[in-house]
């Protein structure tokens, strides 16, 4: 068992471009960085529109499932869950 982290956060973020992970992969994931001690990860893959884009539309019911079992997931295995947002235009008008 890994010692816990000398910090009272820390963990991982997924914020990058490139290949979509499955939700499988991304469980797998999570059991490594939670058995190197880890307690936090921030989903912020770009691909999300949930996250940016659509971020004030209603979620459909897909992405709010796929959610939901990424909570869980995450809650399983002491991880808190944090959520990036990708903010575009208008979003970030005018905060130049």
């Amino acid at each position: 068992m890994a010692q816990p982290p000398a910090f009272g956060t820390i963990g991982v973020v997924e914020g990058f471009y490139g290949r979509v992970w499955s939700e499988d992969e991304r469980e797998a994931f999570l059991a490594g960085i939670a058995g190197f001690g880890l307690n936090t990860y921030l989903y912020a893959p770009k691909h999300e529109a949930a996250l940016g884009p659509a971020l004030l539309e209603p979620l459909d019911k897909a992405a709010s499932q796929r959610l939901h079992r990424l909570h869980h997931a995450c809650e399983a295995r002491g991880i808190a869950l944090w959520a990036g947002l990708h903010l575009e235009p208008p979003f970030d008008a005018g905060l130049a």
